[in-house]
């Protein structure tokens, strides 16, 4: 971009699945997009629905909501080949399962040093930053928005001022920080990550200071619930939030 946009009317998301993608370098350049405006019922939604490519230093602000699930500020779904990099979603996002402030699902894909500051409501797999973190890495990101949940079921469910749920070998939640409030109806809540299991699964060097509610069962300063038999590791941690 050489300049900041405001958009005029409802934003259709780029790319929509695996073969429909963006898949090129969508460079922000310090700039903002404003005015984004989407209400869908399909999966995959944001400003970009399914990413292979990069996004980097890009502001966006709007209002997302969507019936469906796979619902982020940027994107909806980031495959494994994706990057998202220095970016900033204040985008409220109001959707289903796996809904996050910057990407819905992260896929096996990479985002760091980015920040959501839009409010975030889901059913469950909720994030600030990302619903469903799976395989993927997420560092140096924060959230400031609030959080919020709304369905209560099995334990895996997880709602987390970061990462909904950060799952799946060699997934990593790694120096980043929430200090938005979290008010959870799911099973498994965390300041940083709600639900994490899986050997070699990491959160690391990451704090919260939001506040949390929660209706549900296993509710936690940091991760809500971690793996088996020492699977996941989470050092260097710490939460001043208060827990109820």
């Amino acid at each position: 971009l050489t300049k900041d946009i405001k958009l005029t009317r409802e934003w259709t998301p780029i790319g929509s699945d695996s073969s429909v993608s963006f898949a090129g370098t969508f460079d922000g350049d310090g700039h903002t997009i404003s005015g984004v405006d989407i209400s869908a019922g399909e999966t995959n939604t944001g400003f970009f629905g399914y990413l292979t490519g990069e996004v980097r230093n890009l502001t966006l602000k709007g209002t997302i909501e969507s019936t469906s699930g796979d619902c982020g500020g940027i994107v909806g779904e980031l495959d494994s080949a994706g990057r998202i990099t220095e970016c900033v979603s204040d985008i409220d996002v109001s959707a289903r399962s796996k809904t996050g402030g910057i990407a819905g699902n992260n896929n096996g894909g990479t985002i760091t040093d980015s920040i959501n500051k839009g409010r975030v409501k889901g059913t469950y797999k909720v994030g600030g930053v990302v619903g469903e973190n799976w395989g993927g890495t997420v560092e140096r990101c924060g959230n400031e928005g609030a959080v919020s949940s709304s369905v209560r079921g099995v334990a895996t469910f997880g709602t987390g001022g970061v990462a909904g749920r950060s799952v799946a070998s060699d997934a990593v939640v790694s120096e980043c920080y929430n200090i938005g409030p979290i008010n959870s109806a799911t099973e498994a809540t965390g300041g940083v990550v709600g639900y994490t299991n899986a050997e070699h699964s990491t959160v690391i060097n990451s704090y919260n200071t939001g506040d949390i509610k929660a209706s549900g069962n296993y509710v936690g300063g940091v991760v809500g619930i971690t793996g088996n038999s020492g699977a996941s590791k989470v050092p260097n941690c710490y939460n001043t939030g208060s827990v109820t």
